[in-house]
C-alpha cells in the first residue's frame, strides 16, 4: 500500500483544483468556441492535472528506469502548461516584449524534442540508481546519475519565459497601478520561478528535494478563484451601475439623435480576446453589416479594403502594446458592391477588471474623398491649362520677339557700319543699344526655356535635370550633386514634366530660402514606381507651421504630384536641412483621360 504524506496530499490537491478548473473554463469554451482565452486557461489546467499526477508517481518510483520513463514523459504535460499559461496571460494582458516569449517557447520546444531522442531523458544522461529522502515527513525517491547538459536548456528558456512574465507585471503595474490584474500575472510569475527554482535544486541542487512544481499552481487558482469571486460579488453592483446610465442615456436621447442626424457616429468596443465586439451608432449602417449578423473582430477585419488590409491590423497590433490612441483612414468593401471610406480615432483603455479594450468612433467620409478628389483633378486641369499656356507662351517668345530681337540687332549693326568712322560718340552708342538688344534677347531665351522645358523632349528626363542642376552648378549659386539609376524607364510626357517641375521648384525654393551650399538629387526605380528625393544641408524650417500657412511653392509641389496619383512626403528641421521625397506610378493612370 503506497503511503501518503503532506507532500502526496498537496499534489493530490494540485491536481484536483486544476481539473476542477479545467473542467469549468472547458464549459466556457464550449459555449463560445472563439474564446481563446478560456481555452488556454482550461489546457494549462489540464497540464497542472497530469503534471501532478507523475510527479506523485515519482516520488513512489521504485527502479531507475521507471524514474528515468516517467521524467521523459512529465515535459510534455509541463511543456503544455507552460506554452498555454503563457499564451493566456499575452491574450488577457499583453506586454510588448514578445519576443521573449517566442524564444522562451521555442527553447522550451526543442529540449522537449531532445528528450524524446536522447536516453534516458534530456535531464540526465544515466540514472544509475534511486536514493530515498524524507520531506516533511513524506518519503520520495530521487535519481543518482549523470547530469545531461541539455537540461540547461529546458531550464534556460523557462528562466526566459519568467522575464516575460515580471516585464509584464512591471508594464501593467506602471500603466494600471498594483490591482487585480497585475496580481495574476504576479502570481502566474510566482509560479514559473518556483517551478524553476524547484527543477534546478532537484536536477543540480546539493539538497534533494522531490519534484512538487503541481503544487505551486495552486498560486494561479487562487488567484483566479479570487477574481472570479470579485466578479461575481459585484454583479448585483454593476448591474446596478449599468441601469442607472441607462437612465441617463434615455434622458439625453434626443441630443443623441439630433447630433446622429449631423453626422452618423459608429462606434465599437473589443475587448481583448473576447470573440465579439460590442458596438452602437451607426455602425451596421456604415459598415454595411445586417444587424442579425454576430459582430466580431474578425468579421470588422475581413470587412476592411484588402490593400489597406494590413496597415490596420498593424496599427491595431501596435496599440494594444503602446496603449496610445490613433486616427486611422481606410476603405471598406460594401456586400453590395463599391468601396466606402471610413475614418477611425481609436484608443486603448483598461475596463473595470483592469484588462486593455480598443474603444472606436467611426464615421464615413466617402463623400469628403470624393469630394478631394474631384478638387485634385480641377487642379490637375488647372495645371494642364497652365503648362499648355507657358508652352504657347514660350513658342510665341521664341518664334516672335526672339526672331524680332535678333532682326533689330542686325539692323543696328549695319547701321554701325554705315556711319564713318569720324564720329565715334555716335557709332559707340550704337554698339551700346546692340548689346543692350542682344542681352534682352538671351533673357527672352532663358524666360523661354523656363517657361517651357525643350530639353526635356530633346534629351529625356534624366539628362535635363542633369542639364538643370549642371546650370545652377556653374551659376555658383550651389554645389548639387546626381545620382540617377541608369538607364530610366520610357515615360510618359505628364510624368516626365511633373518630376522636372518638382525638381526645378525644388532648387528654387533652396536657392531663395535654404542658405545651402550642397544638394542632392537622387531618382530610382522600385517596383512600379518611380522615386525621386532632393536633399540640402540648408537652414530647414518648422514643416507644421509652413503647411499651415499654405507656402506656394510646396502647394504646386503638392498638387502636381497629387495629379498623376503619386505620393509627395517633406521633412525638416529647423537647422538640419530639408528632404522631399516624390513617388509616382510609372504608368499614369490618367492617360486617355479627357
Amino acid at each position: 500500500m503506497v503511503e501518503i504524506g503532506i507532500i502526496g496530499i498537496g499534489q493530490i490537491v494540485a491536481g484536483t483544483l486544476s481539473l476542477v478548473l479545467f473542467l469549468a473554463q472547458m464549459e466556457t469554451w464550449f459555449r463560445d468556441r472563439r474564446n481563446r482565452v478560456a481555452l488556454a486557461f482550461a489546457l494549462a489546467a489540464l497540464g497542472g492535472v497530469m503534471v501532478a499526477g507523475i510527479e506523485f508517481a515519482l516520488m513512489k518510483s521504485s527502479t531507475p528506469e521507471e524514474y528515468g520513463a516517467l521524467i521523459r514523459w512529465l515535459h510534455l504535460p509541463a511543456l503544455l502548461t507552460i506554452i498555454s499559461l503563457s499564451v493566456f496571460i499575452h491574450l488577457r494582458y499583453g506586454g510588448t516584449q514578445t519576443w521573449l516569449l517566442k524564444v522562451g517557447i521555442a527553447g522550451r520546444t526543442l529540449a522537449v524534442l531532445i528528450n524524446f531522442i536522447v536516453h534516458p531523458n534530456v535531464n540526465y544522461y544515466e540514472i544509475t540508481s534511486l536514493g530515498n529522502g524524507t520531506l516533511l515527513g513524506e518519503q520520495f525517491a530521487y535519481p543518482i546519475g549523470i547530469v545531461s547538459p541539455f537540461s540547461i536548456l529546458a531550464q534556460g528558456s523557462l528562466a526566459v519565459i519568467v522575464l516575460y512574465f515580471v516585464i509584464t507585471a512591471i508594464e501593467s503595474i506602471r500603466k494600471s497601478g498594483f490591482r487585480s490584474s497585475v496580481h495574476l500575472i504576479a502570481a502566474s510569475t510566482f509560479f514559473m520561478v518556483s517551478a524553476l527554482g524547484t527543477v534546478v535544486l532537484f536536477v543540480w541542487g546539493p539538497w534533494k528535494i522531490p519534484l512538487i512544481t503541481s503544487i505551486f499552481v495552486t498560486t494561479v487558482l487562487i488567484v483566479a478563484g479570487r477574481d472570479i469571486s470579485h466578479a461575481a460579488a459585484t454583479a448585483p453592483e454593476l448591474e446596478g451601475l449599468v441601469n442607472e446610465a441607462n437612465k441617463k442615456l434615455q434622458a439625453s436621447d434626443s441630443l443623441i439623435g439630433l447630433s446622429r442626424s449631423v453626422v452618423a457616429v459608429a462606434l465599437l468596443t473589443i475587448e481583448r480576446g473576447a470573440p465579439e465586439i460590442k458596438v452602437s451608432g451607426a455602425y451596421y449602417e456604415i459598415f454595411g453589416f445586417d444587424p442579425s449578423e454576430t459582430v466580431s473582430l474578425d468579421g470588422w477585419i475581413r470587412r476592411v479594403h484588402p490593400d489597406d488590409r494590413g496597415e490596420v491590423r498593424k496599427q491595431l497590433g501596435s496599440l494594444w502594446s503602446s496603449r496610445t490612441k490613433c486616427d486611422l483612414e481606410y476603405r471598406i468593401e460594401l456586400p453590395e458592391g463599391g468601396i466606402r471610406w471610413v475614418r477611425s480615432f481609436i484608443q486603448v483603455s483598461m475596463d473595470q477588471a483592469d484588462s486593455p479594450m480598443f474603444q472606436m468612433a467611426a464615421i464615413d467620409i466617402t463623400e469628403q474623398k470624393e469630394t478631394e478628389r474631384n478638387l485634385h483633378r480641377i487642379s490637375g486641369r488647372l495645371i494642364a491649362v497652365a503648362e499648355d499656356e507657358r508652352s504657347n507662351l514660350a513658342r510665341d517668345l521664341h518664334d516672335d520677339l526672339s526672331q524680332s530681337l535678333a532682326l533689330i540687332s542686325i539692323r543696328l549693326e549695319l547701321l554701325s557700319r554705315s556711319i564713318s568712322d569720324k564720329d565715334e560718340e555716335l557709332k559707340g552708342s550704337i554698339q551700346e543699344v546692340v548689346a543692350s538688344v542682344q542681352s534682352t534677347a538671351q533673357d527672352v531665351h532663358d524666360l523661354s526655356r523656363r517657361l517651357h522645358p525643350t530639353k526635356l523632349r530633346q534629351l529625356g528626363l534624366d539628362r535635363a535635370i542633369k542639364s538643370l542642376c549642371s546650370e545652377m552648378n556653374e551659376a555658383g549659386k550651389l554645389e548639387i550633386a546626381t545620382d540617377f539609376q541608369e538607364p530610366l524607364p520610357v515615360l510618359n510626357d505628364d510624368i516626365s514634366l511633373c518630376i522636372y517641375r518638382v525638381v526645378q521648384e525644388s532648387l528654387q525654393n533652396i536657392v531663395k530660402h535654404a542658405d545651402a551650399e550642397r544638394v542632392d538629387v537622387k531618382m530610382k526605380v522600385l517596383g512600379n514606381e518611380l522615386c525621386l528625393e532632393v536633399s540640402d544641408d540648408g537652414s530647414g524650417f518648422d514643416h507644421e507651421a509652413e503647411r499651415h500657412d499654405g507656402l506656394l511653392g510646396l502647394v504646386s509641389i503638392d498638387e502636381r504630384v497629387n495629379y498623376i496619383d503619386g505620393n509627395f512626403e517633406l521633412a525638416s528641421e529647423i537647422g538640419k536641412g530639408t528632404v522631399i521625397k516624390v513617388r509616382v506610378p510609372l504608368s499614369n493612370p490618367r492617360d486617355g483621360e479627357v
